[in-house]
């Protein structure tokens, strides 16, 4: 069995912001292409929009970046769970996963399940983020495992998941 202990906070949402963000910067880079084409294409015949074109090409990406954040922030200060006195335990074993988020003694929550339960999985460095859906992730530190060991997770993980489960580029 594998186990990691890992606190429920900020730090955790702005890991899958940043994540999400990553998976969807092709979409920037995308329009601040088409938009510095355009501003290039109607530099002769209109220079007023074709520098505002290139500006919008310039700053598409750095807009994405902040209003991502922004959103994230704003919905983490609703999340009255999310705070560094919650704690997540998250178990592994080849037949079950078991989630416990606890917090003080006004809030606990179990979900225990089997491995279907993830629509995908992937691990970087330093964080292993185990999708539910394409809009929810559960983020689990590397650092906070307590029982078994990283390379025993993967292979549970790969077992368990085949082609779901996407291990880290070394």
């Amino acid at each position: 069995m594998i186990i990691f202990e890992n606190t429920f906070d900020q730090n955790v949402a702005k890991s899958a912001t940043k994540q999400a963000f990553k998976k969807a910067v092709w979409i920037y880079v995308v329009f601040a292409a088409v938009f510095l084409i355009l501003g290039l294409m109607m530099y002769l015949l209109n220079l007023k929009l074709a520098i505002f074109y290139i500006v919008m090409g310039v700053l598409i990406l750095p807009i994405g970046y902040v209003t991502t954040n922004a959103i994230q922030s704003k919905t983490n200060k609703t999340m009255s769970v999310m705070s560094a006195e919650t704690k997540e335990v998250f178990e592994f074993d080849y037949d079950f996963v078991k989630i416990t988020q606890t917090k003080g003694d006004n809030f606990k929550a179990v979900t225990q399940t089997d491995f279907s339960y993830f629509y995908k999985v992937f691990e970087t460095k330093t964080q292993y983020f185990l999708y539910i859906s394409n809009m929810q992730v559960h983020v689990v530190n590397k650092s906070g495992i307590i029982q078994g060991t990283i390379e025993e997770f993967n292979e549970i993980l790969s077992s368990s998941l085949g082609s779901k489960f996407k291990p880290c580029r070394k």
